[in-house]
């Protein structure tokens, strides 16, 4: 067999095994099943989770619900041994108007010595959405913390630990702001662990640290089967409105500066904030795998001197949850600068920079894999009428941009090395390789530029092949090949779950980040030359390719395992009474049999909030919410208006208040005497707190007060049978299903 036979038999199984790998890249980060000999006891954390849920009622803060799940958290807390503390406080979130009383519970792991050492708070939260029951958002890390609680218990070995369990988190993080603000024991922690859900499986990830991060870095490098931890992914996650507690903690303006690391699992997140959240679904393995790198990086933490913070940036980066590999971030440029220079240095030396088709392999194949990828994804959507995305099977999509992005790239790349003069001839070889890799060093420069924390894609790739330049100097061309290969094989390995996390986050927008999968593509389609062989490779690949897009065509949207996030709201305001679905899709066919749906706004000029398109029908009758507005003073002095008021909505569970418009805003807002910052979206409270509720507001004199729109969860009885045609692929999300009445709040009000 020739070598050209030889190596177009193995390009075809590299790049029948890399769309594979990448297709099913997930499985390769799979969180471990619960170990029974580790000290972690995953079966009795999910017990006592099972016995705090109870029922698996949703219970969003300042709920009845909400009560009997404190309740049942604080017993089990007491059956550990612990004395819990419980800070009752009205809460209204500085920089925007959320309010609600909060109900923090604590209690101290690992005691402190005395009045001023400091600790590590390890926080979860027990509040859940009004739609779900929480039991991964974020019941998975309530039960970490009790189950760490009972391990940390004794030992004399670590600072004080305190085990922060807040209240109102789904709100708008009000039980962290309490704490970080107001609570004494706030002074006390230098550290804080945080752990959270956007799904119900899947590996933890670890995707916020404290800046600068060294000492957390540290912290989460000796946590044994680590978490999918990036620099690039926390930095994402930085330039992203998203928040969790652990914002509060890092806040600019927060009382003093902490370590921290947040948790988080991803995966089955067609289940987030739905009822679909619950013990059922809930996997043990990524309660064991938070559970392992919660309690290890507390421990860290509380072995670390507490005199100071972080006080050095470090680039790190998991290798398949094995283990995490980290650096001073001031190498990442250097490397850069290194791999560049050397590969200039051996084309000159080696005379192979003249030959003009190695320059262009590797910038055609990124632009001709981003606009096919892009081209796809859009086929996709076209096909399927809008969902490029599957989440019921997001292999399909993964697959189907990862084929093709590999089949573009090594197509150009074969017919670009096939009209050189011999493309197994190893000075050819050679130049094109030379060429390439200085093209992902500048690549990886302007990513440097850019977002300097992209630099993790390529920095494992360029450090290894500064050592196959070095070789190409020394006329030892195989074993820069050779190299070559290995750091291809490197950077495939580093960046593998990117692209499955990516897609399972953004569906078919992130169809670009395939670009990634061209470099090791052009790489080793350079180094396994074919020689007039590659008909083998491409057409395997092409057929390959052609079967995964038509599996991502017809695999099925939505399942009963991983549905649609479809509420109901039934409104009515001074426009007449409606029935709105949630989303931009249209309301599935047992729903528009009920009647016709159209997508617009019927509700007119309403609050902002509520000012928007939805799939929308009139409704027979108003939702039964009972409210009445009683004036208590209604003062104007020059050219100023100070309206005391008190509503009283027995039936109600949240309230948003705006003024009558952007222009008009309020002259100052507070709601049961705290404060809130007026703005063009008013205000809202959540909670038992607005059945009873004063309100003093201070306008211009010639301004309307503006409205309200008071909310009660669930449909009434008059909607039953509208909820039950909702299918069984299509769940409530987020608030859930509720009732809603707007009202002008001079029209409504009594003397």
């Amino acid at each position: 067999m020739t070598d050209t036979r030889r190596n177009s038999i193995l390009l075809t199984l590299v790049l029948l095994a890399m769309t594979l790998a990448f297709t099913f890249s997930l499985s390769f980060v799979a969180p471990p099943a619960p170990d029974a000999d580790h000290q972690f006891d995953t079966e009795a954390a999910l017990s006592r989770l099972t016995r705090i849920l109870g029922d698996e009622r949703p219970h969003p803060v300042d709920t009845d619900a909400n009560d009997a799940v404190r309740e049942r958290l604080l017993t089990e807390i007491r059956a550990l041994g612990f004395d819990p503390i419980v800070r009752d406080d009205f809460r209204c979130a500085r920089s925007f108007g959320v309010c609600a009383r909060v109900r923090n519970v604590m209690f101290w792991a690992v005691p402190p010595t005395d009045d001023k050492q400091q600790g590590v708070a390890l926080m979860s939260h027990y509040d859940s959405v009004p739609a779900g029951p929480g039991a991964g958002d974020d019941g998975a890390g309530v039960a970490v913390g009790l189950e760490a609680a009972r391990l940390l218990k004794g030992r004399s070995d670590l600072r004080p630990v305190l085990i922060l369990i807040t209240d109102g988190e789904e709100i708008g993080l009000l039980g962290a702001e309490s704490f970080v603000y107001t609570d004494p024991l706030a002074a006390r922690i230098d550290a804080v662990v945080n752990v959270e859900a956007r799904g119900v499986r899947g590996p933890i990830s670890m995707f916020q640290t404290s800046r600068p991060n060294g000492r957390d870095v540290a912290a989460i490098a000796k946590t044994g089967r680590t978490a999918l931890s990036n620099t690039f992914t926390t930095s994402v996650y930085e330039a992203m409105p998203n928040d969790t507690d652990v914002s509060r903690f890092l806040d600019e303006d927060a009382p003093r500066q902490v370590d921290a690391a947040n948790f988080a699992f991803l995966l089955g997140d067609q289940f987030y904030h739905t009822p679909g959240d619950n013990l059922a679904n809930l996997d043990p393995g990524t309660v064991f795998h938070s559970g392992i790198n919660a309690l290890a990086t507390v421990e860290q933490f509380a072995r670390q001197p507490s005199d100071s913070v972080s006080d050095n940036n470090r680039l790190y980066f998991d290798v398949l949850t094995r283990g995490i590999i980290s650096v001073p971030f001031w190498l990442a440029p250097a490397i850069i600068l290194l791999s560049g220079l050397l590969c200039l240095i051996a084309l000159a030396r080696t005379g192979t920079a003249r030959v003009w088709r190695g320059w262009v392999m590797m910038p055609a194949a990124l632009i001709s894999v981003g606009l096919a990828t892009v081209a796809v994804a859009w086929l996709i959507g076209f096909a399927t009428s809008g969902h490029a995305y599957s989440p019921a099977h997001p292999w399909a999509l993964r697959g189907a941009v990862s084929a093709i992005a590999i089949l573009v790239a090594a197509g150009l790349t074969v017919l670009l090395r096939s009209r050189n003069t011999d493309p197994a001839e190893e000075s050819d070889r050679t130049g094109a390789l030379l060429k390439s890799w200085l093209w992902i060093s500048v690549l990886a420069a302007i990513s440097w530029l850019v977002f300097p924390s992209a630099i993790m894609f390529f920095f494992g790739a360029l450090f290894l092949t500064c050592f196959g330049v070095i070789a190409a100097l020394f006329k030892r061309q195989p074993l820069f090949v050779g190299i070559s290969l290995l750091a291809a094989g490197l950077y495939i390995l580093l960046n593998l779950p990117l692209l499955g996390f990516a897609l399972a986050g953004l569906g078919g927008m992130a169809a670009p980040f395939a670009v990634l999968w061209a470099i090791p593509v052009v790489i080793i389609v350079i180094a396994l030359p074919t020689r007039n062989r590659s008909a083998l490779p491409l057409g395997a690949l092409g057929g390959l390719t052609a079967a995964l897009i038509v599996a991502a065509v017809v695999v099925p949207t939505y399942t009963a395992k991983a549905p649609r996030g479809l509420s109901i709201q039934h409104i009515t305001s001074d426009a007449g009474s409606f029935v709105q679905t949630t989303g931009r899709s249209e309301p599935p066919q047992t729903l528009a049999e009920t009647g016709a749906f159209t997508y617009e706004n019927p509700l007119g000029d309403v609050l902002r909030a509520y000012r928007r398109a939805r799939w929308s029908r009139a409704a027979d009758r108003a939702p039964d919410i009972e409210a009445a507005i009683t004036v208590l003073s209604n003062i104007v002095a020059d050219d100023t208006r100070t309206v005391s008021l008190r509503l009283n909505a027995p039936t109600a569970d949240r309230l948003r208040i705006a003024p009558e418009s952007e222009e008009g805003l309020w002259t100052s807002l507070s709601i049961n005497g705290v404060t809130v910052q007026p703005s063009a979206w008013g205000a809202r409270i959540a909670g038992r707190s607005v059945r009873d509720l004063q309100l003093d507001i201070t306008l211009p004199a010639q301004q309307p007060l503006g409205q309200m729109a008071i909310t009660r969860f669930g449909l009434g009885t008059d909607m039953a049978a509208l909820a039950a045609r909702r299918p069984d692929w299509t769940l409530p999300r987020q608030a859930g299903d509720v009732r809603v009445r707007i009202v002008n709040i001079e029209d409504a009000m009594t003397p």
